[in-house]
């Protein structure tokens, strides 16, 4: 594949190889390869608008019928694409960082971003640069439905709304300013008996969940309601009715815990994920399946295994619904967990103890095998290859050295344990990292 085309979708520099002319021979690309109705939607940034025009004007050379759409939860978007019976697919276009690198993601008639082939005949297509059609014969653009009403019954019909009702569960929620305030906020205020909103109008550039996280603990303490909430696209924070910060792997545990209680079997992990989930899901009768980072990676292990839950680091797929990351079906499994189990803080208290350390380095796609490669050498007798990401077993801990696709990171992940010398293991491994990207 060319420098636009990669395993996870469609990227470029909007200063560089992405311009006007490059994004309609993409928007040609993908009308010929979908050919129906196509949904499209942008994050709401300006680089993502910019690319958009061409794109459409792509489509509809192609014949396809283009529903613009609001920004909104990208799971919003996959569930509409997967039920609209008369939908070939959809795209959305984000500009992640905020930094001009603009990606196209592909959601396909079965609701999900990828399947097999798709991306090699969308570049043959992009290569070839197929001809529009005659004018009599090209699309239609139209106005984007309002998928959210559907989306949010579909959630709630997963959990006993009756049951959280008379919980009278009071909650704090904080969107950052993102389309989280168009999700969140309607899946609570159907279940919970009080709640408290802030950062609801949207911006292009969300605030940092990190920086809201006092705020809304204080509010949690000082009406002593039952949960905390802070949201943006991305990450979804729970705050306990004490005040306790819960993410990522925890969070991860509670959901895995929820998910065992209703039917047993396998939870998909990856080598992201700390070993308070594996000791959760052993304890709660299931077993864990590992698979490689990244959604497609995870959904494939999910459907291989028959998993109800599958956790990455971007977030939580959940079988029963759709395959792809999805934040209100978290939110919603949460208060589902306080029906069963009792306040998050208890939960909370409950779960094992294992400290997680991390370090991302930033390194250049082009170096990131070889630098990989570099460290294999370097711990040759104790290293060993697993699902692609390398495990350096030392007498005071295991060091994790994970490669994530998607992004220009390498990750050193270590939990220590009780043994005091980690530090100076994970500090050796990381200059050794630094060292090579830095030459």
């Amino acid at each position: 594949m060319n420098e636009l085309f990669t395993d996870y979708g469609i990227r470029g520099d909007i200063d560089g190889n992405f311009d006007a002319k490059t994004s309609y021979r993409i928007g040609k690309a993908l009308g010929h390869y979908l050919d129906g109705n196509v949904a499209l939607m942008t994050d709401g940034c300006h680089t993502s608008k910019v690319v958009k025009y061409p794109i459409i004007s792509g489509l509809l050379g192609t014949g396809c019928t283009v529903h613009e759409m609001e920004p909104m939860p990208s799971e919003a978007f996959h569930l509409y694409i997967r039920d609209k019976e008369d939908f070939s697919g959809g795209i959305i276009i984000t500009d992640k960082d905020y930094d001009g690198r603009v990606e196209f993601t592909c959601i396909f008639s079965n609701g999900q971003e990828m399947v097999e082939g798709a991306m090699d005949k969308i570049q043959s297509y992009f290569d070839e640069d197929v001809k529009i059609r005659p004018m009599n014969e090209q699309g239609i653009l139209r106005k984007g439905a309002d998928p959210l009403p559907h989306y949010i019954s579909s959630v709630l019909s997963k959990v006993d709304v009756r049951a959280i009702k008379e919980a009278n569960i009071s909650a704090v929620v904080d969107c950052c300013k993102s389309v989280s305030a168009l999700m969140l906020p309607p899946i609570l205020d159907e279940v919970v008996s009080e709640m408290i909103t802030l950062n609801m109008v949207q911006s292009p550039k969300p605030l940092a969940c990190e920086d809201r996280l006092e705020d809304v603990k204080s509010l949690v303490l000082a009406h002593r309601y039952s949960m905390g909430v802070v949201a943006d696209d991305k990450r979804l924070f729970i705050i306990t009715d004490e005040g306790e910060v819960i993410s990522d792997d925890i969070l991860f545990a509670i959901l895995a815990k929820g998910t065992l209680s209703k039917s047993q079997g396998a939870i998909v992990a990856t080598a992201y994920s700390s070993s308070m989930v594996d000791d959760v899901v052993d304890n709660y009768g299931g077993r864990i399946a590992r698979s490689k980072i990244g959604p497609i990676s995870v959904i494939d292990r999910m459907k291989d295994t028959k998993s109800m839950l599958g956790g990455d680091i971007n977030g939580f797929i959940f079988a029963n619904h759709q395959y792809c990351y999805d934040m209100g079906m978290a939110l919603a499994m949460v208060l589902d967990c306080i029906i069963k189990f009792g306040p998050l803080h208890n939960q909370y208290s409950m779960l094992p103890d294992h400290r997680k350390e991390r370090v991302d380095i930033r390194c250049p796609e082009n170096i990131k095998a070889s630098a990989m490669e570099m460290l294999h050498e370097i711990h040759a007798i104790t290293a060993k290859d697993v699902d692609n990401n390398l495990y350096i077993e030392f007498p005071e801990c295991t060091i994790r050295v994970i490669y994530k696709g998607q992004e220009n990171i390498i990750s050193l992940i270590c939990e220590p344990g009780k043994n005091k010398k980690w530090k100076s293991r994970m500090d050796s491994v990381e200059n050794e990292l630094r060292k090579f990207v830095d030459y």
